[in-house]
C-alpha cells in the first residue's frame, strides 16, 4: 500500500514595478474612469461649467486651494495607515509613515503582511473616501468644486488602482507586504507538496 504525505511550503514572490513603467501604467489605467467622471457631470452639468466656476476660486484663494491639496495628500496616506491597522495585532504600531523627496509625497507602508483581501481594502479606501464619494456628492449637487477634488483624489488613486489589477488573481487568504524598497509588494503563497 502506497502512501503519499503531504506538505506546504511557502514561496514568496515579488509583485513589483520601476518608477517610469509604474506611473505610466498608472496613467493609463486611471484615464478611463476619470474621463467617465468628467464626461458625466459636463452632460449633467454643463450649464455651471464656466471659466469663473472653476478657476474662480482657486484664484480667489490660490493658498486655500494648495492646503486642501496638500491636507488631502496627507489624508490619502492616513486612510492608508488607518485601514492596515484595523488587520494587524499592534495597530498603528505596524504602518510607517513618511515623505519620499524624490516624489515630493507623503507615504505609508505596512511593515507586517496582510491577507491579500485585508491590502487590498487598504488600497481602495482612500480612492472611495477621497475620490469616488466627493465625485458622486458632486455629481447629485452639480458643486464644480467637490466633483473637481474627488475627480483630482480619484485619479490620484492611479496608482493603488494599478496594485488592485496586479493583485487581482491572489488568493485572498495569500500574505501580502508592501516591498520595503521597490514599488509594489511581496506575495507569499503556501504551496502543496507531496512525497
Amino acid at each position: 500500500m502506497n502512501s503519499t504525505n503531504s506538505s506546504s511550503q511557502v514561496e514568496q514572490r515579488e509583485c513589483t514595478l520601476g518608477g517610469i513603467k509604474a506611473n505610466l501604467l498608472s496613467i493609463g489605467i486611471i484615464i478611463p474612469p476619470g474621463a467617465l467622471l468628467a464626461f458625466m457631470f459636463w452632460s449633467m452639468w454643463d450649464h455651471q461649467i464656466t471659466a469663473y466656476t472653476v478657476f474662480g476660486p482657486i484664484h480667489a484663494h490660490p493658498y486655500v486651494t494648495i492646503g486642501v491639496l496638500l491636507a488631502g495628500m496627507v489624508a490619502h496616506e492616513l486612510i492608508h495607515g488607518a485601514t492596515f491597522s484595523l488587520f494587524t495585532d499592534d495597530g498603528v504600531k505596524s504602518v510607517k509613515f513618511g515623505f519620499q523627496w524624490k516624489a515630493f509625497a507623503p507615504y505609508c507602508h505596512c511593515k507586517v503582511p496582510l491577507e491579500s483581501r485585508h491590502y487590498k481594502t487598504a488600497l481602495i479606501m482612500p480612492g472611495l473616501l477621497l475620490g469616488v464619494l466627493p465625485s458622486i456628492i458632486g455629481l447629485g449637487t452639480g458643486s464644480v468644486m467637490t466633483f473637481a477634488y474627488g475627480w483630482i483624489f480619484t485619479l490620484a488613486a492611479g496608482g493603488d488602482l494599478l496594485m488592485l489589477v496586479l493583485l487581482k488573481d491572489v488568493n485572498p487568504y495569500s500574505l501580502v507586504q508592501d516591498h520595503p524598497e521597490k514599488i509594489g509588494c511581496l506575495i507569499y503563497e503556501r504551496q502543496l507538496t507531496t512525497s
